[in-house]
């Protein structure tokens, strides 16, 4: 038995304090980087290192097991920092110079994190990793994290973040259409046990409304209204540009309905925030 130890680059927590997570049987100790500034906002846009974890007394034919549960948690820390969370070292056992080094990709883009205290941040890994695990594949969880971290990246023209957002909602339809058994026939969704060359096709509108309703938001709500998605998405993906003279705000709300949809997806309960700027109050799943 021998401790095993692995660094982590973006992965900026709310608290500056050990986090332990209690998931498939182990506890992952992350210890944060005391020196990184109180004000995570100031480390947007760049790559830095930041973490430490450690699992305690790991026996040798338990390390795949403790590494796989540590990448999936890479990503799910992933979505709760808003950044591109990543491994660049591991040690097995800790502190015997037995090192693995790699290179990374991607930045702290850290702005309005859906987790504004560490509590949440355990809840949400703890309640929502077998569900995480279980969709990650058929659903393409790790592949939606990684548009909606590309899609709030400091500096792109806004009219990019919303053509970014609307494709992670095509991302997130196209699977789950497919795992809710719609057929795929020449280039679109058709319905449901139809017969024939060209069955009816189902629309994105309807789709979304559905995926919505499935995780139990209600249609046309702040955080779930489909033909105001599908509008958004026309407009911006056929001309290349979005006329909205308030587009910050088109932006938060697909933003919002992103967080919203997959947090009820996973079966989180508890806070979290929307994304908006300001002062707002806690949404409570």
């Amino acid at each position: 038995m021998a401790d095993y130890l692995a660094k982590l680059q973006n992965c900026v927590l709310p608290l500056r304090t050990q986090l332990d997570l209690n998931v498939v049987g182990f506890v992952f100790e992350l210890h944060q980087d005391a020196n990184l500034p109180p004000n995570r906002s100031k480390l947007r846009g760049i790559a830095c290192d930041t973490t430490e974890v450690w699992v305690r007394n790991v026996a040798e034919p338990d390390r795949p097991a403790v590494r796989a549960a540590l990448d999936y948690l890479i990503e799910m820390l992933s979505f709760a920092t808003e950044s591109r969370v990543a491994l660049f070292f591991e040690e097995y056992p800790a502190k015997s110079g037995l090192y693995q080094g790699r290179s990374t990709v991607g930045t702290i883009q850290v702005w309005r994190p859906p987790f504004d205290d560490n509590v949440e941040v355990k809840k949400f890994i703890e309640q929502c990793y077998p569900q995480y695990v279980a969709l990650r594949a058929p659903r393409q969880l790790h592949v939606v994290i990684d548009y909606i971290h590309h899609s709030v990246f400091q500096g792109l023209a806004e009219e990019v973040k919303i053509a970014l957002a609307c494709v992670t909602f095509e991302c997130l339809r196209d699977n789950w259409a497919r795992a809710d058994g719609y057929p795929h026939i020449n280039g679109y969704f058709r319905e449901k046990g139809l017969t024939g060359a060209n069955p009816p096709r189902v629309g994105i509108e309807r789709h979304l409304s559905e995926m919505f309703r499935q995780v139990g938001v209600a249609a046309a709500t702040a955080q779930a209204d489909a033909k105001r998605i599908v509008d958004i998405r026309n407009e911006v993906l056929h001309t290349g540009l979005f006329q909205g003279v308030n587009n910050h705000q088109h932006f938060e709300f697909l933003e919002t309905t992103l967080r919203t949809y997959v947090l009820r997806l996973l079966g989180y309960t508890g806070r979290y925030f929307a994304y908006v700027g300001g002062t707002s109050a806690p949404l409570t799943i």
